[in-house]
């Protein structure tokens, strides 16, 4: 009888379990098509934003705003977008091993990092590489002026001359099956002209631009807006990708779930199915003693 209950109480758990799981699969599902819907929808303004920067090599000078200047001293920033939670399957561990990959490729420079996420925190912190600070993972229904904080220290340390280059890592929604690690370089803005234009510029694109009041007034506010929203875009992705991830986890651990109470259910109707004979057999045995 004792293994029966054992069995019993193991279908209970996965049972239970099984319930959770596919309670927070729904949930996640939810959240992710509100995060796909949001990061999708503002690539297209980001893009062209992009294509209006890019479309000024050769027509601006550098030296008309300190954010399009190459730095020679200072660190080199970079801003890590992780979970505080974590039940998303390998999402933060993807992004932390590209990061070791993409750091093996820059040796002579000298890094600081910002974490956003608990999960982020913790790992530069176990790799003993300096944190200058860390926030928490943005919530699901953030705001742009919520990204503000983070835009205007990176704008600081990067005028101060604290900073010489700022990177940007986040896991890039691709599709519901698909996140890639991304690393994308923010300051200084020259990046811009030595990158592919994606999409292409189309001929309207490239015609001439007339700046006014003036291009110092327009690079002004141009330029720290890009900044702002390449943040804002990356955190989308982040929280899309987040719950992409954790819904798939979720999925994955519900039908795991279902396979074990189909395995243990079956244990228990073969054990109990024993049982049943050995009583059987005891009782034909008693009766056929008593009958002799």
């Amino acid at each position: 009888m004792s293994n029966l209950k054992r069995i019993f109480r193991r279908i209970k758990t996965a049972q239970n379990i099984s319930k959770i799981t596919r309670a927070m699969e729904m949930v996640a599902a939810s959240k992710m098509r509100r995060a796909q819907d949001r990061a999708l929808s503002s690539r297209p303004y980001t893009d062209r934003l992009y294509q209006i920067l890019a479309s000024l090599e050769g027509r601006v000078d550098p030296q008309l705003h300190p954010l399009l200047q190459d730095k020679s001293q200072g660190k080199t920033m970079v801003i890590l977008l992780t979970t505080d939670k974590g039940l998303c399957g390998p999402h933060n561990t993807n992004l932390f091993r590209s990061l070791e990959t993409w750091i093996t490729t820059k040796p002579n420079l000298d890094f600081n990092f910002v974490a956003v996420g608990k999960k982020g925190a913790f790992y530069v912190v176990k790799t003993n590489r300096q944190l200058i600070a860390d926030f928490p993972a943005f919530p699901d229904r953030f705001a742009y002026e919520d990204t503000l904080t983070i835009a205007q220290m990176v704008l600081d340390g990067f005028l101060k001359g604290d900073t010489k280059e700022v990177w940007l890592g986040y896991m890039r929604f691709i599709n519901i099956l698909s996140h890639q690690p991304h690393f994308t370089k923010l300051l200084p803005i020259t990046q811009l002209f030595d990158q592919p234009q994606t999409p292409p510029l189309s001929p309207e694109a490239t015609g001439e631009y007339l700046f006014e009041p003036s291009t110092q007034d327009i690079l002004n506010w141009l330029l720290p807006y890009y900044v702002e929203l390449q943040i804002y875009q990356a955190v989308l992705n982040a929280l899309a990708s987040e719950h992409s991830a954790r819904m798939v986890a979720m999925k994955s651990a519900h039908d795991n779930a279902t396979d074990i109470i189909s395995d243990l259910t079956l244990d228990y109707n073969r054990a109990r199915q024993g049982k049943i004979t050995s009583e059987l057999l005891d009782i034909i045995t008693a009766r056929t003693a008593l009958g002799e």
